[in-house]
């Protein structure tokens, strides 16, 4: 038997013997292993995650702890609380909101580090300008909370006709009403809808509200509201529903809210199409000059070389 013939067999021999014995899965590692194999993994990695996460904020709230006095007066503390409940300020790794210590101390901490960089800065001198960032940051992250609040209200200000409009029937029937259907309505609407800032507000809103109907009485959940949603709008909302809800003849109050909404919503279309309209007539311009340029440059182009 030649050489040739005998490679072949033993490279024939080597590949049915192989494909016998991953048939039998001699080579293979099963599925249910891998995939218990990999959550294991992941578990592990999470858990290390979340014991550096709980580290950190442990070392926050401390901080805050020990200068209480001075990082978290009672007012600062109602109004941290304040934040953290109504913009959902969380962890989502912990899977919670933080608490007022927490969150104050999150901020704090690059201040308090920064101050090692003082008695640093009389050898090198920009490094001043740390504790000053630090100091802007810690006394401005308040306003950016306040400014984040002031855009929802003007959304829910706006948008909320649109849920309105669906209680409005069921305000009607006074103490008989169940507003938790329709509130729950609204949110599988809205989350059929895209992704934008405006269903982002609503929807927060929205589950708000249902929390409160399936957690207490119409007529006792719908004043909550005011607890954490301050604007004129739900203020006002919350005084004709709770009205309604208790029994009293308030349908003129009810109609006049809902005209007070349709004029706002109708206003604030009309405010968009005359930023439409301006937006229009911005690009015709545009379009002129661009069009001039192209005159002008082919004028240019036909004149005799060197006339100028």
């Amino acid at each position: 038997m030649s050489s040739g013939i005998v490679i072949i067999v033993v490279l024939l021999t080597i590949f049915i013997t192989y494909q016998i014995l991953l048939h039998f899965g001699v080579f293979e590692i099963s599925t249910q292993q891998k995939k218990v194999v990999t959550e294991i993994e992941d578990t592990r990695k999470l858990n290390k995650k979340r014991t550096r996460v709980l580290a950190f904020f442990k070392l926050c709230s401390g901080l805050t702890n020990v200068f209480k006095g001075i990082l978290l007066t009672a007012d600062a503390y109602e109004k941290h609380k304040y934040y953290i409940e109504r913009l959902d300020i969380r962890s989502e790794i912990l899977n919670r909101q933080l608490t007022p210590e927490e969150l104050r101390g999150r901020h704090a901490l690059p201040l308090f580090i920064s101050l090692f960089f003082i008695p640093v800065s009389i050898f090198v001198h920009y490094c001043i300008f740390i504790p000053a960032l630090a100091f802007i940051y810690f006394i401005g992250y308040q306003t950016t909370y306040k400014l984040r609040i002031q855009d929802e209200d003007e959304i829910i200000d706006n948008y909320f006709i649109d849920l309105y409009l669906l209680l409005y029937s069921k305000l009607r029937q006074g103490s008989r009403a169940r507003l938790q259907g329709t509130v729950e309505q609204y949110i599988d609407t809205l989350e059929g809808q895209a992704d934008t800032d405006i269903k982002e507000v609503m929807l927060k809103f929205a589950k708000y509200m249902l929390n409160l109907l399936s957690l207490y009485e119409d007529h006792v959940a719908i004043p909550m509201l005011r607890d954490i949603y301050r604007s004129a709008t739900i203020i006002n909302f919350c005084n004709v529903a709770a009205q309604a809800l208790q029994g009293i003849d308030n349908f003129d109050n009810l109609l006049t809210f809902k005209m007070q909404l349709v004029e706002r919503k109708t206003n604030l279309m009309r405010k968009r199409q005359q930023e439409i309209l301006r937006s229009g007539e911005r690009s015709i311009y545009a379009i002129w000059i661009i069009l001039f340029i192209f005159i002008a440059v082919g004028w240019y182009s036909k004149l005799p070389t060197g006339m100028f």
